[in-house]
């Protein structure tokens, strides 16, 4: 077996920041899996990525910590309100915790306070 991690982050986008298809997710979770069973999202910009990882959320088989990407931009209210429609979609997911805007605050393209 492999080592066991304590979670690793997802970064789904593909060349040119293209979202995964279902196969690929399915297929770079069965290989995040051999290495931890907790997961980073930091978006919630690919709705099928999403949808795949709550529903394995959901079925025991992860644990996820979500994120919300924030950046000022026109998206951003988008990013919060999706969250809500996957939480509520996927209410039994083990969901560890949910993330707003660090990547930002780490980059200093926002400030606390923005």
């Amino acid at each position: 077996g492999h080592a066991q991690l304590y979670g690793l982050g997802y970064s789904v986008f593909r060349v040119f920041g293209a979202c995964p298809t279902d196969d690929e997710v399915r297929a770079d979770l069965q290989i995040l899996l051999r290495y931890s069973r907790r997961v980073r999202l930091y978006s919630t910009e690919c709705g099928n990525v999403m949808d795949i990882v709550l529903a394995a959320a959901s079925r025991g088989e992860l644990a996820v910590l979500l994120g919300v990407w924030i950046d000022n931009r026109a998206t951003d209210q988008k990013e919060v309100d999706d969250l809500v429609v996957y939480l509520d979609r996927y209410p039994t997911a083990d969901v560890e915790g949910i993330v707003v805007g660090n990547e930002a605050l780490f980059r200093n393209t926002l400030t606390p306070s923005q």
